[in-house]
C-alpha cells in the first residue's frame, strides 16, 4: 500500500503531466517535481507539514494541499468548486485569503463556485445563477442582494429574465 506525504501528492500531480520547463531539463524530472511541490506547499502555508500523510492533516490543511497540488503546474486559472464547503468559518477565511493572495500577487485567476454569500463576497466579480439561468453579474455587494430579491412585475411575478437581458 502506498503512503504518500504532502510533497509526494503534489509532485506526483506534476510528474503525471507531460509538462516541461527548462527547470525539468536542468535538474532532472524527480528532483524538479519535488522542488515545485515544496514551493507550492510553502505558498499555501504547509511548509512545516510537508512530510505528513493526509490522515494526519485537518480538513483545512488537506484543502491547502489540494490548492498546492493545483499550483505545481503553474496554471493561469484555478477552478475551485466549494473550496470551503466542509470547513469552519475561521479556516474558510484562511483558504479564501490564500486564493485572494494568489490572485492579487501572482495574477492567478480563480473561478470559485459556492452557495455561501459570505464566501462569494471575497470575489471582485460575482455571477449568480438560479435554475440554470444567470440572474446577476457584478460586484458582490451590489449583486448578491439584488439577486436574492429579484424584480417583480405589476402582477408580482419574479422577472429573472429581465435581469439577464439587462446585463
Amino acid at each position: 500500500m502506498l503512503h504518500f506525504v504532502c510533497t509526494d501528492m503534489c509532485s506526483t500531480a506534476l510528474r503525471s503531466r507531460s509538462w516541461r520547463t527548462p527547470t525539468w531539463h536542468s535538474f532532472g524530472r524527480r528532483s524538479s517535481a519535488s522542488c515545485f511541490a515544496q514551493v507550492a506547499l510553502q505558498i499555501v502555508g504547509m511548509g512545516e507539514r510537508m512530510d505528513h500523510r493526509p490522515n494526519e492533516l485537518s480538513g483545512g490543511q488537506q484543502q491547502r494541499v489540494a490548492i498546492a497540488r493545483a499550483l505545481v503546474g503553474s496554471p493561469a486559472v484555478i477552478l475551485a468548486d466549494e473550496p470551503t464547503g466542509a470547513l469552519d468559518t475561521k479556516t474558510s477565511a484562511e483558504i479564501m485569503g490564500i486564493l485572494q493572495q494568489l490572485n492579487h500577487e501572482q495574477g492567478l485567476t480563480v473561478v470559485l463556485v459556492t452557495h455561501e454569500r459570505d464566501i462569494a463576497a471575497y470575489a471582485a466579480r460575482v455571477l449568480m445563477m438560479r435554475d440554470g439561468l444567470l440572474v446577476s453579474d457584478g460586484a458582490p455587494e451590489q449583486r448578491i442582494a439584488s439577486a436574492m430579491h429579484p424584480a417583480t412585475d405589476s402582477a408580482g411575478n419574479k422577472r429573472y429574465s429581465d435581469a439577464v437581458h439587462h446585463l
